[in-house]
């Protein structure tokens, strides 16, 4: 069967109607029917392989389509779901442990993370002395779990970033945290995105997770002291530092 694509989704050419709406009410069925799952970067370490990306609920699935979890998994299932196995809003973030070799195993580990609106990760770092994972990404979610004691435990606009600290086996979620300005250079609501990077560091002290990204906002945190503490354009690159 032939792809093409609406709106950069990839469409069963059969399924094509010619008007624009009947496109568009066509395609959300294929979208509810087949959910859209997107993976983003992966973390290889001497014994895992750690993938991130994003998945949308199935709310009228296809007979060949499953949950990104019970497709992991397998059927009958293998390995086991982390410290979140069901879906929160209307895209979540998830975060896969894989063995090297790619195959089933009962040391595969699947967790979604994510609050009620939508939630992206672009980037996953593991920590070489404590085996803990890190996730970034941007959030429209008000209501993020594992937050509470965070650098920035609330949202500073409905366009924030968010970063959050997983044990090495997924189970446990040990930190969140919001990240992002509240105010534009006009005014409006900020715009805060982590298309950016993710590393650690590892000095005396102990490890320092790094994240980079851009915004336009004029009241982003902590700058003073930076080497540009201040908004210059109309959008800005970014680089955080946080202690573990």
């Amino acid at each position: 069967m032939t792809l093409t694509h609406i709106d950069d989704h990839p469409v069963p050419a059969d399924r094509l109607p010619i008007d624009h709406y009947a496109r568009r009410t066509e395609f959300a069925d294929w979208l509810v029917r087949n959910a859209i799952d997107h993976g983003h970067e992966i973390a290889v370490t001497p014994n895992w392989v750690y993938v991130t990306g994003y998945t949308s609920p199935i709310f009228n699935p296809a007979p060949e389509k499953k949950p990104l979890i019970d497709a992991l998994l397998g059927d009958p299932p293998t390995g086991q779901v982390g410290a979140f196995g069901t879906l929160a809003g209307s895209q979540d973030a998830f975060l896969a442990r894989l063995v090297p070799d790619l195959v089933p195993s009962d040391n595969t580990r699947v967790s979604y993370y994510g609050g009620s609106a939508h939630d992206r990760p672009y980037g996953v770092a593991v920590n070489n002395m404590n085996s803990d994972v890190y996730i970034m990404g941007t959030t429209r979610s008000y209501n993020l779990p594992g937050t509470v004691g965070g650098a920035q435990p609330t949202p500073p606009s409905s366009y924030a970033m968010f970063a959050a600290r997983f044990s090495d086996d997924l189970a446990t979620l040990r930190q969140a945290t919001y990240l992002g300005g509240a105010t534009n250079y006009l005014g409006g609501t900020g715009f805060n995105s982590t298309y950016g990077g993710l590393a650690l560091s590892y000095p005396i002290g102990g490890p320092e997770l790094f994240i980079s990204g851009y915004t336009d906002t004029v009241d982003f945190p902590q700058t003073a002291g930076g080497v540009q503490d201040s908004l210059n354009g109309t959008m800005d690159a970014f680089v955080v530092r946080y202690d573990q």
